[in-house]
């Protein structure tokens, strides 16, 4: 029965593991080319660098903005509980400085589905402009937590299952029989990273190494 030459987790790899975590579809597009075996393209086409990098900025930018933005209204939900009078004084002073954004600037159209996912991705994009000091601070507070389930849940969304596809591929190419459908929906879904490098690494293993040597018998 043939198995996995490469472990899924190995501490040499950390690095490749965030790289991966980073830019996901530079290494799927790597994998890719790997089972369609272009021997003739140069994997290091500027072209195929560049549309992979921009490709999981765009899914990388959603995922940051959630995590930064919880992160926010977590330890402004700490604060209050902890402190009194005068954190509450610092939060008024702050929030002066703050651009006074809120969901009620939004028109009565806004109620719709599409408007209403534009108008908040927009004040995502001015909080996203205004951490890199390009612009008035929007206050994290008015962000509805369904807006922010929907932008962290873009990187599981569109890498995991991905992943899972490729792995399939991979195992079917390579002919791994101990890995059963279950199994790699969960590695891919909990261990994306890790997944994506070990099936990256065990074509290339098995496109350096090439297939077998045939032995021709000569004797008659």
């Amino acid at each position: 029965m043939n198995d996995w030459s490469h472990p899924i987790f190995d501490l040499d790899e950390v690095g490749s593991y965030c790289q991966t975590a980073i830019c996901p579809c530079g290494t799927m597009n790597k994998i890719a080319r790997l089972m369609r075996d272009d021997k003739g393209i140069d994997q290091k086409n500027s072209v195929h660098t560049f549309t992979t990098a921009f490709l999981s900025l765009l899914i990388d930018v959603p995922c940051c903005f959630t995590g930064l933005t919880a992160s926010k209204v977590a330890s402004d939900y700490w604060n209050k509980r902890m402190m009194n009078g005068e954190q509450e004084e610092e939060e008024e002073e702050e929030d002066y400085f703050e651009d006074r954004w809120s969901p009620h600037d939004s028109s009565s159209s806004d109620c719709l589905p599409l408007s209403w996912c534009k108008f908040y991705t927009l004040g995502a994009f001015e909080s996203c402009c205004s951490t890199l000091c390009m612009g008035p601070r929007v206050s994290s507070k008015n962000f509805p937590l369904l807006f922010l389930c929907m932008a962290g849940c873009i990187y599981p969304l569109c890498i995991c299952p991905s992943a899972c596809v490729l792995r399939r591929l991979a195992i079917s190419q390579l002919e791994i029989e101990s890995e059963s459908l279950p199994n790699t929906c969960a590695k891919s879904l909990f261990l994306t990273p890790c997944s994506l490098v070990q099936v990256h690494e065990e074509l290339q293993s098995s496109t350096s190494s090439g297939p077998n040597p045939r032995f021709v018998n000569n004797m008659h």
